[in-house]
């Protein structure tokens, strides 16, 4: 097969498209001929530099996470086109999305990528391939911060960083559970945050989000920008902090 592989560290001029052998999938894993790949900030990081030099942090991330020689890509839609021996969930010729199988997902800039079973999911019929293969590892982060945060109907809960892509999955699942969100974002993705869900938003370029005069059931910081002293003053007795993003 086809793939755009990543043959030395840190240099976007590495890139090369190359022959490969075609993966095969595991007893617990799902074989897709892909149709669409997203970049994540993972694939991003590949390739850092500064002061038009590779930093020593890049080259030992990549050497450890064993990215030199495999192609990019940790978020894949296609069409299944083998399964493990394991696999219950999946036929072959459902169209599906999830992330690339590994400790450090990567491979979908290819012709065919490997997903395990766990981490695919079945695409829905509204969605395009394109649309479909940037959901997986944002909504996981986001889904696994609302759950931490035991988000419940009838709590008021503030997500900082509303407008990004793990936030606004945060707002879109507090919504559901039947919370009320006040979204903190910049001025150029208010509208954005709003429409997401956000009962009301805070400019963070023009207000200080830690004046509010709510107190929250729960809060996630999605980002890691503020540390935890900003955020106290405004929980609830027992509320709960999250950070993640």
């Amino acid at each position: 097969m086809q793939a755009l592989i990543d043959t030395q560290t840190g240099t976007l001029e590495a890139l090369k498209v190359q022959t490969v052998a075609t993966p095969q999938p595991k007893k617990n894993q799902v074989q897709i001929a892909v149709r669409a790949c997203a970049l994540n900030i993972g694939d991003y990081q590949r390739f850092i530099m500064k002061n038009n030099r590779i930093p020593l942090a890049t080259k030992v991330t990549n050497k450890l996470m064993g990215y030199v020689g495999k192609p990019l890509g940790a978020e894949v839609a296609g069409v299944v086109t083998a399964v493990g021996a394991a696999v219950t969930q999946f036929k072959v010729g459902v169209a599906v999305f999830g992330k690339t199988a590994g400790t450090a997902p990567t491979g979908g800039l290819a012709e065919y990528a490997i997903l395990n079973q766990g981490e695919v999911y079945q695409k829905p019929t509204n969605l395009t391939f394109e649309e479909a293969s940037c959901i997986s590892i944002s909504f996981e982060t986001a889904l696994g911060a609302v759950r931490k945060a035991s988000v419940k109907s009838g709590q008021t809960v503030m997500v900082y960083g509303a407008s990004g892509g793990v936030g606004l999955y945060v707002v879109q699942l507090a919504n559901a559970a039947g919370a009320t969100v006040i979204g903190v974002c910049s001025t150029r993705n208010l509208a954005l945050a709003k429409a997401s869900g956000c009962a009301q938003v805070i400019d963070y370029k023009t207000q200080d989000f830690t004046k509010c005069l709510t107190r929250f059931d729960a809060i996630l910081g999605i980002n890691g920008y503020n540390p935890m002293r900003k955020y106290k003053p405004l929980l609830k007795p027992h509320g709960i902090f999250v950070g993640g993003g």
